[in-house]
């Protein structure tokens, strides 16, 4: 097999609020949707999008490595199924080391895309498989409590009953106050997970860790610096896989996985060592469209040995993602046998 033809088309988004991240405030999600014709005439499709404050790249130096370095390559190249192997960069096709993340998955798409295509036999679950999804609650202001506590209401009505909850903004005692708040109201049906992003610290870390005996933590991710005697079950991001992770993947009890952000092979990796290790991994990302959640959770639930709540929740911070990314936020999930039987888009 070999590409044909590559079209590149800018997608741009607004975000449902202004976000702080990657050293700014940003008011649109911008990604590139590469759209590829192979040699049998199958149209296949990848999402490049790098996001400010998960990727080091930005969208901009991603494109120009594509257009420089992988677009060239692409259509240069012939691809052997039988050269396949989950665990190489590019699954072992391509020989090009030292890609961006967010170019490699993009190439990584359209090359299981492809496969799964062109040998739907050797790239298929045995049976779609169901999973619950987990709401992203970060807790408010105490001024803002009532409202916060209408969002935990509605979000629950709606069926969620995992909640990834972002503390470590506000005092420690309002945050602590409103998480039993949820656990009063819910009882033994509420899963917490809690995510500080390496807030805690000195008293305000003894608080927690003191006062959390009763809730119904599933896993603390990233809660401070030095705190892997502190607090479990730890859980690690992407940070794991950054600095030193042969070390700190023994310190953590859960591996979130971030799989645009690892690349589809790296995740496919870290899934089956984390099997070796009976690591429980979380898959994680609210940024990315419903194409590469789709092809995420396809990933995951291959290769996964203890298959969690999704933390997908694209839909609240990009509500007109064309890509139905809200059908990967819900309470349940239905992961389907093949990454790409079909793309369902709004046209």
């Amino acid at each position: 097999m070999s590409f044909q033809s590559l079209t590149l088309r800018l997608e741009e988004f607004p975000w449902k609020w202004p976000l702080s991240m990657g050293g700014g405030v940003q008011m649109l999600r911008a990604r590139t949707i590469v759209e590829a014709i192979d040699s049998e005439g199958l149209v296949h499709e990848a999402e490049l999008g790098p996001c400010p404050g998960v990727h080091p790249e930005s969208h901009d130096e991603a494109l120009a490595v594509w257009n420089e370095e992988m677009e060239p390559l692409l259509l240069q190249k012939s691809f052997q199924l039988h050269l396949w192997n989950w665990k190489k960069p590019f699954f072992g096709l391509i020989d090009h080391a030292g890609s961006l993340s967010s170019v490699q998955t993009a190439v990584e798409q359209l090359l299981l895309s492809w496969a799964s295509k062109s040998h739907p036999e050797e790239f298929s679950l045995p049976k779609p498989l169901l999973l619950p999804g987990s709401a992203l609650l970060p807790i408010r202001k105490a001024a803002d409590e009532e409202q916060n506590w209408l969002e935990f209401l509605g979000l629950w009505q709606e069926g969620f009953r995992v909640f990834k909850c972002k503390i470590g903004r506000y005092e420690a005692d309002h945050e602590l106050r409103f998480l039993k708040r949820m656990h009063e109201f819910a009882g033994d049906q509420l899963e917490l997970r809690l995510d500080a992003n390496q807030t805690l610290a000195g008293e305000t870390l003894a608080r927690w860790r003191d006062s959390c005996a009763e809730l119904p933590i599933s896993y603390w991710e990233e809660p401070g610096i030095h705190c892997e005697q502190s607090l479990h079950p730890l859980a690690l991001d992407e940070s794991l896989w950054d600095h030193d992770p042969a070390q700190r993947s023994d310190q953590a009890d859960v591996w979130i996985l971030k799989p645009t952000r690892l690349t589809l092979s790296e995740t496919v990796t870290l899934l089956k060592r984390a099997a070796e290790v009976h690591r429980p991994c979380i898959l994680s990302n609210a940024f990315d469209s419903g194409l590469s959640l789709r092809c995420s959770a396809w990933i995951y639930a291959a290769f996964c040995s203890q298959p969690q709540a999704l933390g997908f929740g694209t839909s609240r911070f990009l509500p007109d993602d064309a890509w139905y990314s809200r059908a990967w936020s819900a309470p349940l999930v239905t992961v389907p046998t093949q990454p790409f039987a079909f793309q369902e888009r709004k046209r």
